[in-house]
């Protein structure tokens, strides 16, 4: 079971000691979908990378996308990374367990890039961890 919520749609977020239940996934899927209703024109890309183990503003995680998302969630290695961008450049992010990852928008290219201070699992990037990048496009 999720230990914390996320403070706008009240989206599940795991601690590393919680156990992953099928339910809670479901629940952040059904809430997502309502949230991006509204939207008008919305369009989902679904991609994997594997962790390289390094972290820091020197190691970014780079996660190339089709074009500027919506909102992105990144699934691994006991982690969940959600970023809703909007049209902002730059946005805090919150990941389960303790720490944080701070993601920012690629100026030239649409890349999304993940920095953290305290590890690779808090950037995203463990070694060898498979991670799920599911982003989402909605037009008004």
């Amino acid at each position: 079971m999720a230990t914390n919520h996320t403070t706008n749609y009240n989206l599940n977020l795991w601690e590393p000691t919680d156990s992953f239940v099928r339910e809670e996934f479901n629940e952040n899927t059904t809430k997502l979908d309502a949230a991006l209703a509204g939207k008008g024109n919305c369009s989902v890309y679904i991609s994997l990378y594997s962790g390289k183990g390094k972290y820091g503003s020197q190691f970014p995680t780079i996660i190339n996308l089709p074009r500027n998302p919506t909102a992105v969630v990144v699934i691994g290695g006991g982690a969940l990374l959600i970023a809703h961008f909007g049209r902002a450049e730059t946005s805090q992010v919150g990941v389960s367990g303790s720490g944080n990852c701070e993601a920012s928008w690629g100026s030239n290219s649409p890349a999304m890039y993940l920095e953290s201070s305290n590890s690779p699992a808090h950037q995203m990037n463990a070694q060898g961890n498979l991670y799920s990048v599911i982003a989402f496009y909605c037009e008004s």
